[in-house]
């Protein structure tokens, strides 16, 4: 797919809609807010994890939950401590957690879900022959599609009209050609609508996001920012399943080592 890029400056770039900036960490909160505000008048409203606000007010880590609390509740509770979320999968895998993910859709699974069956709905046999290419069992074509449009038709009052995604990572600036590093956030902001054809919220809430976004200084992105994100937010997903096929070898570093024993 070709990428449209607009580069508004040098810390703020809008690639296929979706809106990239980076700032220093003391414009973490202020920046926050901003967002938080702007896509809560235009739509429904941003929340995150259960899990992750309960991190931050008790620092106890739990069971993540739901996209269900309010995300001003969540920067109150940070303050001038910006933690780190994430799971210890993700940690495995060296990435970096999230300072903050929010989104406004209940469930993390649910839009992901539910766009990937309007696309194979709309082409089923091509999905099909997707699917099974490669593998020795073949589906049953018929009942299949009754089944993914069942899970379509129950998946349609659980997902927004408008979605939108904000989230923020750390990233590094080398501040020299030796080992030191600066630290920066790294956010992105991802709006789209899902059903129908009216784009007017999500257009609006671009427009004010680009206004007041061109305002708050901070690092100069580069172009590859954006596919990196991706990458990070697909592994973050995939980082549990990763571990469960292949932990024993990611998670040790002296792996090799076991591979032999001591002669009896």
């Amino acid at each position: 797919m070709k990428l449209k890029y607009d580069v508004v400056k040098p810390n703020l770039h809008i690639v296929n809609g979706s809106i990239f900036f980076g700032i220093n960490p003391r414009d973490l909160i202020s920046t926050s807010r901003l967002i938080d505000k702007i896509v809560g008048r235009n739509m429904e409203g941003l929340k995150v994890l259960e899990g992750d606000l309960k991190l931050v007010q008790d620092s106890q880590e739990g069971v993540r939950g739901e996209y269900i609390s309010e995300l001003s509740s969540y920067i109150d509770a940070i303050g001038e401590e910006h933690y780190s979320i994430g799971s210890e999968d993700i940690r495995h895998l060296n990435l970096p957690g999230f300072i903050i993910r929010a989104q406004n859709s209940k469930n993390p699974n649910d839009v992901s879900n539910w766009c990937r069956l309007q696309r194979d709905l709309e082409n089923p046999d091509e999905a099909f022959d997707k699917y099974e290419d490669g593998r020795i069992f073949k589906l049953d074509r018929e009942r299949t599609l009754e089944e993914m449009k069942k899970l379509a038709q129950e998946l349609e009052p659980k997902v927004p009209t408008d979605f939108a995604r904000f989230v923020i990572i750390p990233g590094y600036i080398p501040v020299a050609r030796g080992d030191d590093l600066d630290t920066k956030y790294f956010g992105a902001v991802t709006l789209r609508n899902l059903k129908g054809e009216d784009n007017s919220l999500v257009n609006k809430t671009r427009k004010e996001l680009k206004k007041g976004l061109k305002k708050i200084p901070g690092p100069c992105l580069s172009k590859d920012s954006p596919d990196f994100y991706q990458q990070v937010e697909k592994l973050s997903v995939d980082a549990h399943h990763i571990i469960n096929r292949y932990g024993d070898v990611i998670t040790s570093s002296l792996w090799e080592s076991k591979l032999f024993v001591l002669d009896p």
